[in-house]
């Protein structure tokens, strides 16, 4: 049901620096997902980091959990 929203650019940071992205994010409308999903007004919205020194680790697959417990 969803789909990519924005691409950003992360910086170079340095082991024990930390930063903090902001993506503008549209939450759905809960009435559009009715019958669909048995928690209509339940939403996630995951991110995913593309490095050429941090590939995927397993190629994405349609099961969710797989996907986050196996790459970043």
């Amino acid at each position: 049901m969803g789909d990519q929203i924005t691409t950003l650019n992360v910086p170079i940071i340095q082991p024990g620096e930390e930063i903090i992205l902001e993506a503008e994010w549209l939450v759905p409308d809960p009435e559009d997902y009715i019958g669909i999903n048995v928690n209509p007004w339940h939403f996630c919205l995951l991110a995913r980091i593309e490095s050429e020194n941090d590939p995927m680790n397993i190629p994405e697959v349609e099961f969710l959990p797989h996907n986050v417990r196996n790459n970043n």
